[in-house]
């Protein structure tokens, strides 16, 4: 239910406050006042687009804002265009369209007199319909059921038409395993053979570095383990007579123990950086294969291993390819009967709730002075599947006795339009969930004794729904439980509309101005007092 409106700078609306009951508020005001553009701000409150020529003052920002009671909890929701963005808020935090849309689209249904273009929209008479039922559940399922149909569909025709690059694609697997299972692919063997292969690359500095050793130790003047050698056969002749030679001595000994060892372990490295051509080989080509491998499958030797064992899945996964065909054709076999099994489900549902659907329909027709018509709710098989279901549905008509059902397009005037979009309003409202209803001037190319009876069903309607109804027909105004009055005035050069909640006497006036015109006289104030009378009893 909407509590209060607040728009400003929206066309010829400066500032304006709109406060509604939670019955039946009816606006009216004479052409040209901006009734409208009130439905219009809730529309882009509520997502519509804005049109930036609707901007009173492109200096300002244009904003709407509303109160709700929604669940049984306030709820503000606000839509601000400034410097050609906008933004939407609830309770004050921003908000994307997409989720307002989704949350919040239900807070307000519209009925304008242009959406009875969707009664001359056959692809829209299914959805009323589904609307009546109340069987989103079901549409869901089935929507989700008709994807997965279409996808098994796709998986198999592409199956079919791409044989030659699918055997294509497991053939290339095969070879990438063989070329992935040529190495070890293993991070400690990688980094053994790359030790391996700085060995070689550094193995002839090493070697000259270990010749020069051993050759400094074979050299008689400079080897330092021949002069330790003589140095303790002089010394040791002294070992005895002196503690201190007796120390020397034997440090110099362990030294020489030391060089010794020293020169074995570098007489050994000889070996071990020693490489023949062979050799040498070998380990640049596992490096070459190394690199290779991680340059093509993912940079690391890790990516490499995890790629290999993907393809080892696919392969040890895959069957034949008649075999593979054969699976996805029975996948596809069975999508389509989980498919049509729901789909003939809700369009025997569909059948049954057209007949009481129709029928309540026409009964709202008999109120609103159509006795002699009657409407039929069509459904017939569809010639292709969809998300909706099997169905083509399309609403017939006969205005009067003796004729055949004909489309509803073919032969229905602009009032009959109007007034059997209201008869299907009254009867969607019973299920819809919004808890308010805006009629934009419905009534067209309606009045007299049939406006009345309009306007005691809305009356009855507003029991149930909050409604907002946008009128220029007195017999419908006089059913309201609030009336309000848009009207424009010029001040300084400019235009700008008003919106007030009228008194009783003012009521008074303004439906005796909608019987009279202009021209209000004590005869059109009578007739309004009778008609406010009968509208309140």
């Amino acid at each position: 239910m909407i509590k209060e409106l607040n728009i400003k700078n929206f066309a010829i609306i400066d500032s304006l406050c709109v406060k509604f009951d939670n019955g039946f508020n009816v606006i009216t005001g004479e052409t040209g006042a901006g009734k409208t553009l009130i439905i219009k701000a809730v529309d882009i409150l509520l997502g519509a687009k804005i049109n930036k020529k609707m901007i009173r003052d492109e200096s300002v920002a244009l904003e709407i804002n509303a109160k709700f009671i929604h669940n049984g909890e306030d709820l503000e929701v606000s839509r601000i265009f400034k410097r050609e963005r906008s933004y939407s808020e609830v309770n004050k935090k921003r908000i994307s369209i997409s989720d307002l849309l989704k949350k919040y689209s239900s807070l307000v249904q519209f009925q304008r007199q242009h959406d009875s273009n969707d009664l001359l929209d056959v692809s829209k008479h299914i959805l009323m319909l589904d609307s009546y039922i109340g069987i989103e559940e079901e549409i869901f399922t089935l929507n989700n059921l008709f994807y997965a149909y279409l996808d098994d569909k796709k998986r198999y025709d592409d199956m079919k038409i791409n044989a030659i690059a699918y055997r294509d694609k497991i053939n290339l697997n095969k070879f990438q395993i063989d070329e992935l299972n040529s190495i070890k692919l293993d991070v400690t063997e990688e980094s053994l053979v790359n030790k391996k292969y700085k060995q070689f690359v550094s193995s002839k500095d090493v070697i000259d570095a270990v010749n020069e050793y051993i050759d400094l130790n074979e050299d008689f003047q400079i080897s330092p383990i021949i002069n330790i050698e003589k140095n303790i056969k002089s010394l040791s002749r002294y070992q005895s007579e002196d503690t201190d030679i007796n120390d020397l001595v034997n440090r110099l000994e362990e030294v020489l123990i030391e060089l010794k060892d020293i020169k074995d372990e570098v007489s050994n490295l000889d070996s071990k950086y020693h490489f023949n051509e062979e050799e040498k080989s070998v380990i640049e080509d596992k490096i070459l294969s190394y690199e290779q491998i991680k340059r093509k499958y993912g940079g690391s030797i890790q990516s490499a291993i995890k790629f290999r064992d993907t393809l080892i899945s696919e392969v040890d996964g895959d069957l034949s390819y008649d075999d593979k065909l054969e699976k996805l054709k029975n996948k596809l076999d069975l999508s389509k009967k989980l498919y049509m099994d729901k789909a003939q489900e809700i369009s025997a549902t569909r059948k049954e709730y057209a007949l009481t659907m129709e029928k309540k329909i026409n009964d709202y027709l008999k109120k609103v002075d159509m006795p002699n018509s009657k409407i039929k709710i069509l459904i017939k098989p569809s010639d292709r599947y969809s998300d909706n279901g099997i169905d083509e549905c399309e609403i017939y008509i006969i205005t009067n006795k003796g004729e055949k059902f004909k489309p509803l397009q073919e032969i229905a005037s602009g009032g009959e339009i109007s007034r059997i979009m209201l008869s299907i309003s009254l009867v969607l409202s019973n299920v819809n969930t919004g808890s308010t209803l805006i009629f934009d001037e419905v009534d067209t190319g309606v009045s007299g004794a049939t406006a009345s009876s309009m306007g005691n069903l809305l009356k009855g309607l507003a029991d149930r729904k909050q409604l907002i109804v946008v009128t220029h027909l007195p017999q419908i105004a006089a059913f309201a439980s609030r009336h309000l009055l848009v009207s424009k005035h010029t001040d300084s050069g400019r235009t700008r509309s008003m919106v007030r909640q009228l008194s009783d006497d003012e009521r008074r006036e303004e439906i005796a101005r909608m019987l009279g015109g202009t021209q209000i006289t004590e005869t059109t104030r009578q007739a309004a007092d009778e008609m406010l009378s009968v509208a309140t009893d």
